[in-house]
């Protein structure tokens, strides 16, 4: 996990490549709001903003645990999320 973090680190350092990540990323935030949109969570209000609120806290998540072992998986925190919204 430690060497991909340092390989994005260095990416970043690159314009073309935080154009083309950014513009994977927000690809990926947008076909999660059309997934999102399609659960009919009562309390999710706009699926754009849940979906990169849950991107969110998907790359949190794995920063926290790539340097705390006993954090809360991923998916844990996504769950959590996911159950507020009900």
């Amino acid at each position: 996990m430690a060497q991909g973090l340092i390989n994005l680190l260095d990416d970043l350092t690159d314009e073309r490549l935080r154009e083309l990540l950014a513009e994977g990323w927000s690809k990926e935030i947008g076909y999660v709001a059309s997934l999102l949109d399609l659960t009919e969570l009562p309390r999710l209000g706009d699926p754009h903003r849940g979906a990169r609120l849950l991107f969110d806290a998907l790359n949190g998540a794995m920063l926290r645990r790539a340097t705390e072992a006993d954090a809360p998986e991923p998916v844990q925190i996504l769950d959590e999320l996911l159950e507020v919204w009900s």
